[in-house]
């Protein structure tokens, strides 16, 4: 595949820095919590997930957004789908293990982080320009959240019942 520069260096290129930055400073903040195998996972599963989803929904046949500055492969979405993503995936499972939620409170939770997931995305559209919605709602993305919660969750249930005790 090839990748090309960014059209022009904008806001979407520093959102992506940004967060990556702040995120990433905020997980190295963290007390550790899981092991360096479950961390592994949960970060290239995000990583895998962001950059699967974004190419079914985001390419043709369905076309429904593209992300920076163009529809083709600039270095920045490389970058998106190495720093935030995994990051963000790490936060999600990091919250969880912390709050340890379960039954009606799992479900609030998962709400709550998709519809907070949800607003990040509404922000990086609205102000930073890193999607560019050509059928796509934020509703759709709403319910992606939902399911990339679920999805977050259970990988990393398998990740800990498998890996915790060999680390």
């Amino acid at each position: 595949m090839i990748m090309y520069p960014p059209v022009r260096f904008d806001a979407n290129e520093w959102f992506i820095i940004a967060t990556g930055i702040l995120f990433w400073l905020a997980v190295f903040w963290l007390p550790r919590r899981f092991s360096l195998t479950t961390i592994l996972t949960i970060c290239l599963f995000n990583l895998f997930l962001g950059q699967m989803t974004d190419f079914i929904i985001g390419k043709p046949p369905l076309d429904y957004y593209y992300y920076n500055d163009t529809i083709k492969y600039e270095y920045f979405d490389l970058l998106l789908y190495l720093v935030p993503y995994p990051a963000f995936g790490y936060f999600i499972n990091y919250i969880y293990h912390w709050l340890g939620y379960r039954g009606w409170r799992l479900a609030g939770y998962i709400l709550a982080g998709a519809l907070v997931t949800t607003g990040m995305e509404w922000i990086s559209v609205r102000f930073f320009h890193v999607f560019t919605y050509t059928g796509w709602r934020l509703l759709y993305s709403f319910l992606v959240y939902i399911l990339v919660f679920v999805l977050n969750l259970m990988v990393f249930r398998f990740a800990r019942q498998y890996t915790e005790k060999y680390d």
